[in-house]
């Protein structure tokens, strides 16, 4: 892992929550962190209708921002999808 930057840790909320119910991790964490709204959920505004296109929506989130390493942790819906 020398020379190579530390994967980013993903963090995925549950159903009917948003990237803010991370607030209380995200600064105590000594790790790059990326909390996400999930589609349908806090400000985003992406529609998916099954599990294959929310992980096809988190894969091109997570190509945009250039995050080619990561960890996911989420719980309740966002559990489901990291193990998706």
């Amino acid at each position: 892992m020398r020379g190579e930057q530390a994967p980013t840790l993903v963090l995925l909320h549950g159903l009917l929550g948003d990237r803010q119910d991370w607030e209380g991790v995200t600064g105590k964490l000594d790790m790059p962190t990326l909390a996400l709204d999930l589609p349908g959920h806090g400000d985003n505004a992406a529609e998916v209708d099954s599990f294959d296109g929310a992980h096809r929506w988190l894969g091109e989130a997570l190509s945009r921002r250039g995050i080619r390493r990561y960890v996911l942790l989420g719980y309740s819906l966002g559990g489901r999808l990291a193990l998706y």
